[in-house]
């Protein structure tokens, strides 16, 4: 078995973000692991979905969101997305453990194995459902396709507490 050293924790800054956060501190304390956080803004399209306008710029009416131009919105939810970040790191993360933060862009599930084979994370942790909707009942579509392609060892939470 591989010893659990790097930790990724996908966040999506849903209420299940803090409790998903500290899961990965009773592990990296177990392990004597480090945690590198990470949250996916998606790239915006002509057809655009709005789910994550709407937790990051929830004061926005989805009109004007519809009317902004891509660089701006995508710009104006990379700001509040870093903002959103430091608040979880603040609340939630234990001093004792090394962590890092990291932003990426693209499709949540490729950016998250993309990522996680780059930086040999050891255990990605992550949640079934958050914000994106309920695209598959029983697992969400995320968390789906990264167990399906993930280099190292997936534990999801239900929103239900592991310990």
């Amino acid at each position: 078995m591989t010893d659990i050293k790097k930790i990724l924790v996908a966040v999506d800054f849903s209420q299940n973000s803090g409790k998903l956060l500290q899961e990965a501190i009773y592990f990296a304390k177990k392990c004597d692991a480090t945690i590198e956080i990470v949250f996916v803004l998606e790239n915006f399209t002509e057809g655009r979905d709005f789910y994550f306008p709407y937790i990051l710029l929830p004061e926005k009416e989805e009109e004007e969101l519809k009317r902004m131009p891509v660089p701006e919105l995508e710009s104006l939810m990379r700001q509040r997305a870093e903002e959103e970040m430091e608040t979880l790191v603040k609340k939630n993360m234990d001093p004792a453990i090394a962590c890092k933060t990291i932003l990426l862009s693209g499709e949540a599930a490729e950016e998250i194995t993309k990522y996680a084979e780059q930086e040999v994370i050891d255990l990605i942790l992550m949640g079934t459902h958050g914000y994106k909707g309920f695209n598959e009942l029983i697992l969400g579509s995320e968390a789906h396709k990264v167990i399906r392609s993930a280099p190292c060892l997936v534990i999801t939470d239900n929103n239900r507490n592991l310990f």
